[in-house]
This record gives C-alpha cells, structure tokens and sequence, in this order.
C-alpha cells in the first residue's frame, strides 16, 4: 500500500507541475505537449494503482 501511495504521489505531483507550466505556454505546441505528457503519465503506471487511486488520478 506505501508503494501504491508513493506512485500516486509521484504522478499527481507531475501532473500538477505540468498544469502549471501548461498555464504559462503561449505556445500551443508547447501546450499539445504538455498535454500528451499528462496523458502518458496516467496511462504509464495506471495499472499498479488501486481502484480508488485511479479514479482520483483520472480526475487530475
């Protein structure tokens, strides 16, 4: 369960870090970028996580 919390901890502080930057681009290849890491982050480790864990990540 601690390696369940650590992972999501990682991903949602990455996630919100990208949101920040996605938030200061003018560019929108930046910004498609950006956006296709988030997509790549969920979808990476998704599958380690608990039910409860990927329903908060997908709303991030």
């Amino acid at each position: 369960m601690q390696s369940e919390d650590r992972i999501y901890d990682a991903f949602a502080d990455e996630i919100c870090e990208i949101r920040k930057k996605i938030e200061k681009v003018t560019d929108s290849n930046d910004a498609r970028r950006l956006f296709r890491r988030i997509r790549e982050l969920k979808s990476l480790q998704f599958w380690q996580l608990g039910p409860d864990k990927r329903e908060t990540l997908q709303k991030l």
